[in-house]
């Protein structure tokens, strides 16, 4: 695949019938290391690093996304990685710094791609988020509102590069960095909540739908970046309450958002609890999905030791919809069970794993496509399905860690997932798992 060729003379028409082969190709360094002998054409990486510094933006973001593949599987020698650094950085953006005409982020080239040693990466980074604007809608001079769909790179770009509590990688703002960008956060809101509450003229497109999903970004970075750096005695407290309070008014989904402030708000424990209760018991899927996330959240804050004790309704929440095969909850607590269990194994309750290998073993009759007696319609079958081959893999790790016999129930899924005639989406569930 190194040398498949690279095309460097495709249009707009034409660029979407060559697609890069190596987006299609996921290979896992824990897998690599198991192989005995790895045989790379070297002429092969020769040519592709002198393509990395190419004057063609197609030719070089090829060449450089081939050369990272094989640099994240540690299959360069150390001139390579020299001479690869070289070829990134030898064009580079204005005024951020970073590599341009690539397809990597900028969080990217903070540790996970070589940089010479004279470049700072996380220098650069916090001098572009020092710079970088959140959309400002009310300040513009034009009337007109460009639909996004809520992605905005900036956004994207701080969350990316944020350490994250069960990570080593990241920056680690400190609490007077994360202070600086809760007010440039409030500042958005002020100026633009408004627009959630507006309608356009046409039906093609909603102004206040598009003001809310934008606004989702705004308290993932609540979430991720600003939240975990704050002390209880933080001066903003009362800046943050009322933001979260507006959210809430604004219909803004924040449940999840008000569980990461459980840290600087320990007094309103009971009160978020409650908010979660009353999301996972909705019947809207993105309050259900909220709720979920802000079970996550505390889960989070348990790991920290930002709270005591995770309450048993938590755990519930998760371990019932799994045994009961409730349908609007099911794939929900699946996704956070397989979480829990890869993140947070120490807070495992029998009675959680009695409830998730009870319906482990329930949801093999009932997600398969001969089942006469299953109620799910066919579509649904596969994702449910495909998400239990991901649970049952991450319990039988769970067991397998533990030095505990495997129960018999995911002995069958495994068996499922090694059956040549089940569908090859749901066999590679536990096979990409094992890589």
């Amino acid at each position: 695949m190194l040398e498949f060729p690279i095309p460097n003379d495709l249009n707009l028409i034409t660029k979407g019938e060559y697609p890069e082969p190596f987006y299609f190709v996921y290979m896992n360094q824990e897998y690599i290391t198991t192989c005995k002998d790895i045989q790379i054409n070297q002429a092969a990486i020769s040519q592709l690093l002198q393509k990395a510094g190419s004057e063609n933006c197609d030719e070089r973001t090829r060449a450089i996304h081939r050369i990272a593949e094989l640099y994240k599987l540690n299959l360069l020698n150390e001139e390579q990685i020299g001479k690869f650094s070289e070829a990134l950085w030898s064009q580079t953006d204005e005024p951020a710094g970073f590599p341009k005409n690539t397809d990597f982020y900028k969080f990217a080239f903070l540790e996970s791609l070589p940089h010479p040693s004279e470049i700072d990466p996380v220098s650069l980074f916090k001098a572009y988020t020092a710079k970088e604007k959140f959309p400002l809608q009310k300040t513009k001079t034009e009337k007109g509102v460009s639909m996004t769909g809520g992605y905005i790179p900036f956004c994207h770009e701080l969350i990316g590069a944020t350490k994250r509590p069960l990570s080593e990688k990241g920056i680690d703002w400190s609490e007077q960095e994360a202070v600086g960008l809760f007010h440039r956060l409030l500042e958005w809101w002020d100026l633009d909540k408004e627009f959630t509450k507006k309608d356009s003229d046409t039906k093609f497109f909603s102004v206040s739908d598009e003001f809310k999903k934008r606004f989702a970004n705004l308290t993932r970075i609540l979430n991720q970046v600003i939240m975990p750096r704050l002390s209880p005695q933080a001066l903003i407290k009362e800046e943050l309450e009322r933001l979260l309070k507006e959210l809430s008014e604004y219909d803004i989904k924040c449940v999840a958002t008000r569980a990461a402030s459980l840290c600087v708000f320990p007094e309103q424990k009971q009160d978020i609890f409650d908010k979660i209760e009353l999301g996972i018991l909705s019947k809207e899927e993105e309050k259900i999905t909220d709720a979920y996330n802000a079970i996550y959240q505390i889960f989070v804050l348990h790991n920290t030791d930002k709270i005591a004790e995770i309450p048993n309704d938590m755990c519930s929440y998760v371990e019932l919809p799994i045994r009961w095969r409730c349908p609007i909850n099911l794939s929900h607590a699946m996704r956070l069970g397989i979480s829990i269990l890869s993140n947070f194994p120490e807070t495992i309750t029998e009675e959680l794993l009695c409830g998730m290998l009870f319906g482990l073993e329930s949801l093999i009759e009932e997600t398969s496509l001969e089942s006469q007696l299953s109620s799910m319609k066919t579509v649904k079958r596969l994702d449910v399905r495909a998400l239990a081959v991901s649970l049952a893999y991450t319990l039988h790790n769970y067991y397998l860690n533990k030095g505990l016999p495997i129960p018999e129930t995911l002995q069958k899924w495994r068996s499922i997932s090694d059956d040549v005639e089940e569908f090859a989406d749901i066999r590679n569930k536990w096979i990409n798992s094992n890589l």
